[in-house]
């Protein structure tokens, strides 16, 4: 059984609890057609180690990856403004990078489990790990160090390379139980 998710081009949002305890599934890619993921939409996915987050995702909602135990790499794409509460919650191997971008912090995004948080120093993310004891690694200010430690975060580990031409031909499984 393939425990990878390619999301097809031709999806531009994912609603509710689509993949909630899909607890199979190890690697989703999501492509940029994506603009809106409801939140819930991957909670309990406990086998879930990589994410692939669109570009021209404005906010990651409440819940959205709650609980995904070995989930250990994401990067939020530069653009996303809001990060809701509960979002990474329950996910204690998580290494995150959080862009500028993000003005907006829900409550316990993370309940303090998160590994580390990579940011640049003086924004949110920098101040929300700080108030909540998180381990945090500052990134600089030149977009190109930004790009390299977002491009490290996500590669590195990952069960899937983004240049893999099979993602373009696979389709949504049925839910995995």
């Amino acid at each position: 059984m393939d425990n990878k998710i390619y999301i097809p081009d031709s999806v531009k949002s994912i609603n509710g609890p689509s993949f909630s305890e899909c607890t199979n599934v190890k690697s989703i890619y999501i492509p940029d057609s994506v603009k809106k993921i409801d939140g819930q939409a991957f909670e309990e996915c406990t086998s879930l180690q990589s994410v692939r987050l669109p570009n021209g995702l404005k906010e990651i909602k409440y819940g959205c990856f709650y609980n995904c135990k070995n989930l250990r790499k994401i990067v939020i794409p530069n653009g996303v403004q809001k990060i809701g509460a509960d979002a990474f919650a329950g996910c204690e191997k998580l290494e995150i990078y959080i862009p500028t971008s993000v003005r907006k912090i829900g409550k316990y995004i993370t309940l303090t489990d998160v590994k580390k948080i990579y940011c640049q120093k003086n924004t949110v993310a920098y101040k929300y790990a700080k108030k909540n004891k998180v381990a945090v690694e500052i990134t600089g200010t030149k977009r190109t160090q930004q790009n390299y430690v977002a491009q490290k975060l996500l590669l590195k580990k990952c069960n899937y390379q983004l240049t893999n031409p099979e993602m373009k031909k696979s389709v949504l499984p049925v839910r995995q139980y």
